[in-house]
Parts: structure tokens; sequence; C-alpha cells
């Protein structure tokens, strides 16, 4: 005989009650950087658009709490609509439970929550829980693709070289690609960039230029960032921007991470009516990584094939991608307008969790 599948049943989680059970259970399968209590602190209580939905699993013969999963509120702009949006995120269950019949009657009974608060739900989820979300009914809309710029040549070509080639090797390349670099700058003028270390009101104008209609994208104004990259605790960011030296204005921005000898940059915007702001701030910010000894610098975005064509002129080589699903509201009334490919979306590292 085979014993039947224990029993599971879902409850809302109280964030004034249970914030000691819910950092129990991320302790059994999520690093959260290190910071749990600090997550909960950040993403859950002090979240600009309201407490996440938190939902745990119990056995329901015993009442014991045997998973938690989670959607954080998200504003996103489509159109000339702001509307509210959920997102995966904070999924895992305890070692014994961790099959396919509780992780997937977990995640049926939050996508049928979060449907009815939120017109689109959408999540990153990893190989281990792409069967789950495609069995519950998310769709892929597209890649967050993973491009690098390589700054240092000589860190890989000393994979294939040896030392003492890969340095003169390297050196002679890097010699070249920063003359390139800064001749570039010579016929693309007209901006000035800068570091700065938290956004200003420029941000909310330039946030109003660049969101494009019929495209779907996380707001992006000066209080989002705020929260997003400044409150946060996991990391320390740094903005570095692009401003028209005709107008003043923002042109262009790109939010900063240093990760070993990596410049991660973690979220970007360009304004769509200076098209030569976008080539500037990469050039521009590849010779400042240089300049504070970057190996490389990288970025991820789900983005139009302009967008990704753009980045490839730029230099970025693409490295890996990771799935982006969604799952859009029944009877919403705007279902049938929702865009259904990846050229309409718009999405960086600041539309993740954390």
């Amino acid at each position: 005989m085979v014993a039947a599948a224990p029993a599971y049943q879902t409850t809302v989680a109280d964030l004034a009650i249970d914030a000691e059970r819910i950092v129990a259970l991320w302790r059994t399968g999520l690093r959260q950087n290190a910071m749990p209590e600090g997550k909960l602190d950040w993403y859950y209580r002090n979240n600009p658009e309201g407490a996440p939905l938190v939902i745990f699993l119990r056995q329901a013969d015993t009442g014991e709490t045997v998973g938690v999963a989670s959607i954080g509120p998200r504003k996103i702009r489509f159109g000339a609509r702001t509307l509210l949006a959920g997102a995966l995120v904070d999924f895992v269950t305890q070692p014994e439970h961790r099959t396919f019949f509780p992780a997937m009657f977990l995640q049926r009974e939050m996508r049928r929550r979060a449907l009815d608060a939120y017109a689109i739900v959408f999540g990153f989820p990893n190989k281990n829980s792409l069967p789950i979300v495609r069995r519950v009914g998310y769709r892929c809309v597209g890649q967050m693709v993973r491009r690098t710029r390589v700054l240092r040549s000589s860190t890989y070509l000393a994979k294939y070289l040896p030392g003492w080639v890969s340095r003169l090797a390297g050196a002679a390349i890097d010699g070249c690609r920063w003359t390139a670099l800064s001749l570039r700058g010579l016929v693309n003028t007209g901006y000035q960039s800068q570091w700065q270390p938290r956004p200003d009101a420029a941000f909310d104008g330039l946030w109003q230029r660049a969101a494009a209609p019929g495209v779907v994208m996380g707001v992006r104004d000066a209080a989002f960032l705020k929260w997003r990259f400044v409150d946060v605790q996991s990391k320390s960011f740094r903005f570095f921007t692009l401003t028209s030296s005709a107008d003043g204005k923002l042109a262009a921005y790109a939010v900063c991470a240093a990760a070993g000898t990596a410049l991660q940059v973690q979220d970007f915007l360009v304004d769509p009516a200076q098209p030569s702001a976008g080539a500037r701030l990469w050039r521009d910010l590849a010779l400042e990584a240089i300049r504070m000894g970057h190996a490389s610098l990288s970025v991820e975005l789900l983005g139009s094939n302009e967008q990704q064509v753009q980045l490839g002129a730029a230099g970025f080589l693409v490295r890996e991608g990771r799935p982006v699903y969604a799952s859009i509201a029944p009877g919403s009334g705007e279902t049938a307008e929702w865009p259904t490919d990846a050229s309409t979306w718009y999405m960086t590292e600041a539309d993740d969790d954390w």
C-alpha cells in the first residue's frame, strides 16, 4: 500500500504576532543575505506600498506550520495607469515537506489570493520552482538577461594564458579600450556625470518622461528608489547620474553596488527623448568603474530587443538569463490590453525583492 500524502491547509499570517515564526521558517532554507530580521523590517514592516501578504502552510492533522510564502506589493505603470502588482517572494517549506504536492498547494493558494488583490502577479522562480509555477497557472513573459562588460582583460586572460603573458596582453588591450572610451566622449558631448548617494526630485522628472506607453514598468520615482536602495540594509548602493548640459535635467541614471571585482548595475533608466544619453551613460560608467579598480561591469534587464541591442553595442556580452513569470487577474477588465511578449516589459534587479 502507498501512504496518502498528508493534507495541508493555509492561513494568513499576522506580522505583529508571527514575526518570529516567519524568520524561523526562512532560516530553514532562505539565505536572506544573512539578515532575515533586516529583511522583515525593510520589506515587510516599512514597505511604502503596504505590508506583503504572508501565507503559512500548515499540516492539517497537527496544525504545525511547515512553510511560508509572501506576495509583496509593487506599483507598476502600464500606459497612463498606475496599478498595484504583487511580487512573489520568500517561498520556503521545511526540508521534510519539500516535495511537489505541498509546494504546489501553497503556490496555488498564493496565486488565488493574490489575483483577488492585484491586477498582476509576477516573480523570478528558480529552477526548482519552475515546474510548480507553471503548473499553477503562471506563464513566462521573458528572460532577465545578464550581460557583462569586461574592463580588465588580464583577469580573464589569466584563465587561458601564463601570468606574465596575460598581464602584458591585458595591459595592451585595456590601454586601447581606455583610449577608445575617452575618444567617444569627445564625440558624444553635452552631458555631465557624477555620483550621488540618494535620489532627488530630478529622478521624479526623469521617471515621468521615461514611463513608456504600452510598456509594463515598475514605478521608479524618487520615493521608490530611496526605499529600494537607500533604506535597505543588505548592500551599499550609489547613484551614477548623467545630466544634460543644455537644460540641467537628469538624462539617465544607474544604481550600482560593488560585488567583489565587479561593479553591478542594479537599476538604470534613460530618457527616451535623448537617444545619445544611453551610450554616454555606459561610456562614463565604464571609465569610472575602471578608475575604481573594477574588473567588470554587469547589468540585468528584461526589455525590448532595441534595448538589448543598445547594451550589446555598449560592449555588454550575454552571460545568462533567468525567466520572469506572471499571471494576470481574470475579469479585471484589463486582461485583453496586457502585453504578451518580452519586448513590452521593462524589469531590472530593482523589481526583485532583495
